[in-house]
């Protein structure tokens, strides 16, 4: 499977197949993106330094990242369509961090954003009734 992984500041675009995250990964992160969607607060993604808050509309996750507390202007917004497989990201707050740190985060970020949209599609009930009807398992 592949997603469309776009950042819409300088239109890059890139087929990020899903084997480039590690199921681990997406075994860890699977609870935290379900409850940041179900608490509506932000949510550690440790042992990384960064916190998510998201909001699923359907088959659309929108989702804020900082890298540190949830605080200000999220470094890092990004929706997830779930039918079209694509991923959409704004790196608004990275600017705002120390140059160094801005550098680390901007590299951090691109991995994080592929692994979050992943993580909610392969999670979601829609993907697993999908999966199963079409003959195909999902990968848990």
């Amino acid at each position: 499977m592949i997603l469309l992984h776009r950042t819409v500041e300088t239109g890059h675009v890139r087929e990020s197949p899903r084997a480039e995250v590690d199921d681990a990964a997406i075994r860890r992160l699977r609870p935290l993106v379900r409850r940041a969607i179900e608490t509506s607060e932000a949510v550690a993604l440790e042992p990384s330094p960064w916190s998510i808050t998201a909001a699923e509309h359907g088959d659309r996750l929108d989702a804020q990242c900082w890298r540190g507390d949830a605080e200000g202007e999220p470094h890092v917004r990004l929706a997830v369509d779930r039918r079209r497989r694509t991923l959409d990201c704004r790196m608004v707050g990275i600017s705002a961090l120390r140059p160094t740190e801005a550098a680390e985060a901007a590299i951090e970020a691109g991995d994080l954003e592929r692994c979050i949209a992943w993580a909610w599609i392969e999670g979601a009930p829609a993907c697993a009734a999908h999966c199963s009807r079409s003959g195909r398992t999902a990968r848990r």
